[in-house]
């Protein structure tokens, strides 16, 4: 039987993703209501500033895990680990009433998807070991 281990993750991660659109393809119809009792106004836009978007931004892991080599040939390791800033502005995400703005409409709403993925993963790694 081979060693089986427990471990503990702490570290800072550098989140970076690249945001590309075409304007003829993507636009975004958003209502405005007018304050006075007009009706409200439908306002779209389609310019969301350059076409290829670069974002960067640092978080602190943590997690758990643990490994085991069976047969001295197969890895499994599993476990789980937390991103604390994405954990942290869950709540901001969620209630975070959000009046759309051109310029930053792409690096709010791609910020929102990538903290999604990371608050909280669990993971099962299989390995062959030669």
């Amino acid at each position: 039987m081979a060693p089986w281990g427990r471990y503990f993750l702490f570290g800072v991660t550098v989140n970076m993703r690249e945001c590309t659109y075409d304007p003829s393809e993507m636009y975004l119809h958003y209502e405005k209501f007018v304050y006075g009792g007009a009706s409200p106004q439908m306002i779209t836009f389609s310019n969301f500033g350059p076409t290829t978007q670069n974002y960067i931004y640092p978080d602190l892991l943590i997690g758990k895990g643990n490994s085991r080599i069976i047969g001295n040939r197969v890895m499994l390791d599993y476990g789980y680990n937390v991103n604390v800033a994405a954990l942290t502005l869950t709540l901001i995400d969620a209630f975070d009433e959000y009046v759309p703005v051109a310029e930053k409409y792409i690096q709010v709403n791609s910020g929102m998807r990538v903290r999604g993925i990371n608050r909280f993963n669990f993971f099962v790694k299989l390995g062959y070991l030669f």
